[in-house]
């Protein structure tokens, strides 16, 4: 999706793999709702009183920009929000998520937590 300077910084920012659409993470409400003032779209529940949120919008062209808030800093809600973020992008893509178990659902959404930054690996120990 061709975008403007997207003001504010988002906390994250990435392609989806293979199914296209930019992603933005914030982990503020106040910058997810200046984000979202920034292409004219007002939105009461990026409030502060949510743990996080998901939602997208959609250009005329058929591009995407998926946007989600992260406000707790809880891998938990984060979480939770890369499944509602994996759900919308297989519905975007003609996919149902419980096909095959699910499995496509499940590895989705384990590659956007990891990019996302809450799947680190840890550093290996150096031998003394």
């Amino acid at each position: 999706m061709r975008t403007k300077k997207i003001t504010p910084r988002p906390d994250a920012s990435f392609y989806v793999p293979i199914y296209g659409g930019l992603v933005t993470m914030y982990k503020s409400p106040k910058a997810l709702r200046q984000a979202l003032k920034g292409i004219k779209i007002k939105d009461s529940k990026a409030d502060e009183e949510l743990n996080g949120i998901c939602a997208y919008v959609e250009n005329e062209e058929g591009s995407v920009w998926y946007l989600v808030g992260w406000y707790t800093g809880l891998p938990s809600t984060l979480v939770h929000e890369s499944g509602h973020l994996a759900q919308f992008i297989l519905q975007r893509a003609g996919i149902d998520p419980t096909d095959s178990k699910g499995e496509t659902f499940c590895y989705l959404q384990e590659e956007l937590v990891r990019i996302m930054g809450i799947d680190k690996k840890p550093r290996a120990k150096s031998a003394r």
